[in-house]
């Protein structure tokens, strides 16, 4: 699961209660982020990534055009 990207492990997430918390954990864990940000996306997607993290050392955004 660590090498999935970061809309990859939100969808585990959604595969049962096991899968779930260890996504959680990853979150929570995660110091580093570097995210593609579709241009449909909207800045709560981000946000809510952000709320994850609370660990969050350095973050690249990629926005797409």
């Amino acid at each position: 699961l660590k090498r999935l990207p970061p809309s990859g492990l939100l969808m585990a997430a959604r595969v049962c209660k096991g899968w779930r918390e260890t996504a959680r954990k990853m979150w929570k864990a995660a110091e580093e982020l570097r995210i593609r940000v579709p241009k449909r996306a909207q800045i709560g997607y981000v946000g809510s990534l952000l709320q994850k993290c609370p660990g969050l050392v350095t973050l690249t955004l990629k926005l797409e055009r």
